[in-house]
C-alpha cells in the first residue's frame, strides 16, 4: 500500500487522467477522492458514475447530458464535474461506441480531470479490449494499482481502528477497542470483499458488542468461517419416512450450536433468526429428544 500512496501523492500534483485498478472493494474510490482533494482541484466537485449499472442509452445521458432537450435537458457528469474530477467506475462495462465518444471528448479537451477505475488489471484492460485503443491513448500512461487488503496487513488494523473512532464519534461515545485475539481473527480472515467488507464487519461488531472491547464473538466473519468449515462436516440425516419442516429446523439449530461451540448469539446470526426463536426451537428439540 505504501507504493500506492506514493503514487497517489504524485498523481495529486498532476492533471493527467488516471487508470485506477484493483480488486473489488479494495478502496479505489477512496484513493481517487484522496487524489482529488489533495490536488489543486480539491475545492471543485468530485463526481462519479458506475458504468456497470446502467444501459447504454441512460449512460449516454449520464455522461454527456441530454443535448436534444436543450436547456431543460439533463447535465452530463463531465459538465457537472466542472473543473473538478469525474470518476468512471468499471470502465470496461462502457460500450465501445460510448468509449469512442468519451475518447473524442478527451481529445477535444474537458475542464474536468477524468479517472477511470476497474477491478480488472490495467494490463488486461488494454490487452483484452476492456478499453478501446482510442480511449487508451487519451487516458495516457498514468496507472494506480490498489492492492487487495490481504497484501496490506498493517493497514487492516489501522483502518479497523479508524472505523471504531468514527463509530464512537457519531454516537458521542469513547471508541471501542479491539481485543488482541480479535486482531488475530481479523488478520486471519481472507477478506474477499477487501476494504468494503472490513468496514461493514467492524461496524457490525461495534453494534453487536455489549462492552467497550470487541471480542472475536462479536465478529460476523468468525460465524461465516465456522459456517463454511462446518458445511463439509455436518449434515442433517432425514429419516426414511421423511420429516416435517419443524423437525428439520430443530436439527439445524442443534448442528449450528455444535459448530459455534454453544454460542447462541452466533447460531442465531448464522440461521438468521432471532435469539428467542432459536431458544424456542432448542426447547422443542430438547423435549423431543427426552421423549425419544
Amino acid at each position: 500500500m505504501a507504493e500506492a500512496l506514493r503514487t497517489a501523492i504524485r498523481l495529486s500534483e498532476q492533471d493527467a487522467p488516471v487508470i485506477i485498478h484493483g480488486p473489488a472493494g479494495s478502496g479505489k474510490g477512496l484513493l481517487a477522492r484522496g487524489i482529488h482533494y489533495a490536488s489543486r482541484r480539491g475545492q471543485e466537485p468530485f463526481v462519479e458514475l458506475d458504468c456497470s449499472s446502467l444501459p447504454d442509452d441512460v449512460l449516454t445521458v449520464e455522461l454527456f447530458g441530454d443535448v436534444a432537450r436543450g436547456p431543460d435537458g439533463a447535465t452530463g457528469i463531465l459538465t457537472l464535474a466542472g473543473r473538478g474530477t469525474a470518476l468512471l467506475r468499471q470502465i470496461q462495462d462502457l460500450g465501445s461506441a460510448l468509449q469512442m465518444r468519451l475518447a473524442r471528448a478527451l481529445a477535444n479537451g474537458t475542464e474536468a480531470r477524468v479517472f477511470v477505475s476497474s477491478k480488472t488489471s490495467a494490463r488486461e484492460l488494454l490487452s483484452g479490449g476492456g478499453i478501446i485503443p482510442e480511449l487508451a491513448e487519451q487516458l495516457g500512461s498514468e496507472r494506480l494499482r490498489v492492492p487487495a487488503l490481504t497484501e496490506r496487513e498493517r493497514d487492516l488494523v489501522v483502518i479497523a481502528n479508524e472505523v471504531l473512532l468514527d463509530y464512537g464519534l457519531s454516537r458521542r461515545e469513547p471508541p471501542k477497542e479491539l481485543a488482541p485475539e480479535t486482531v488475530d481473527a481479523l488478520l486471519g480472515h481472507a477478506w474477499p470483499g477487501n476494504v468494503r467488507e472490513l468496514l461493514h464487519t467492524v461496524t457490525a461488531a461495534a453494534e453487536l458488542s455489549a462492552g467497550s472491547v470487541i471480542t472475536p464473538e462479536d465478529l460476523v466473519i468468525r460465524v461465516r468461517q465456522a459456517s463454511r468449515s462446518a458445511a463439509s462436516t455436518h449434515s442433517i440425516d432425514i429419516p426414511d419416512g421423511g420429516a416435517s419442516l419443524e423437525w428439520i429446523a430443530e436439527e439445524a439449530v442443534r448442528l449450528t450450536l455444535e459448530m459455534t461451540g454453544g454460542n447462541k448469539s452466533a447460531a442465531s446470526r448464522i440461521l438468521e433468526i432471532s435469539r428467542p426463536t432459536l431458544l424456542k426451537k432448542l426447547r422443542n428439540l430438547e423435549a423431543r429428544e427426552e421423549a425419544e
